[in-house]
């Protein structure tokens, strides 16, 4: 069997040096390598800095999306659905997540929808069709897909109203550890 010649096997020379960047494959800004193949001090400090460093020393990140009260037991749950998955069970599993490891940063996502808003089957009136649109806004269901005579059409699926601003059922489900602010979408 033929040794390996991966870095750390001791298979060359004590001289034998293993580059960290392909200098010939990369700009010269990039590389942590100057054009004489060795790298000097600051060279070090730079590689250190800018690959070295950050490999050593991870960032890690949690996003945590939409565990909200309308996902779970409200009017978009999903046990509702085809799927017949509780929501719910993914609850404790976050909350297991977060007591066993340490992450940098832990961001919340919420939807988070004004009452008006144009995915919804209640409002489906509140705006013009456009002439492309396979289904009539008085003819739609929920999930059905519709198109808005807006600039341009926007081709919109139809759900029900769920994730109200400030609403219970925009809430993040009340069992789920927080531990950081949440920031807002949709």
């Amino acid at each position: 069997m033929a040794e390996s010649k991966r870095p750390g096997n001791n298979t060359g020379s004590p001289d034998e040096v293993y580059l960290l960047y392909d200098s010939t494959t990369m700009n010269q800004e990039s590389s942590c390598v100057g054009e004489d193949g060795r790298m000097t001090e600051d060279e070090f400090k730079s590689c250190w800095k800018t690959w070295i460093y950050p490999v050593l020393h991870p960032k890690t990140a949690l996003l945590v999306v939409d565990v909200q009260n309308d996902f779970i037991s409200g009017t978009l749950a999903l046990k509702n659905t085809p799927s017949g998955q509780d929501g719910a069970e993914v609850v404790p599993v976050i909350n297991k997540i977060l007591d066993d490891w340490k992450f940098d940063l832990v961001a919340y996502s919420q939807d988070w929808h004004p009452y008006d808003h144009i995915s919804f089957i209640d409002n489906v009136m509140l705006r013009k069709t456009h002439s492309s649109s396979k289904i009539a806004a008085q003819e739609a269901a929920v999930y059905d897909e519709i198109v808005f005579a807006t600039e341009p059409p926007t081709v919109q699926t139809l759900w029900p109203a769920h994730c109200l601003q400030n609403s219970e059922g925009a809430k993040i489900h009340p069992n789920l550890k927080i531990w950081h602010e949440t920031c807002y979408s949709g």
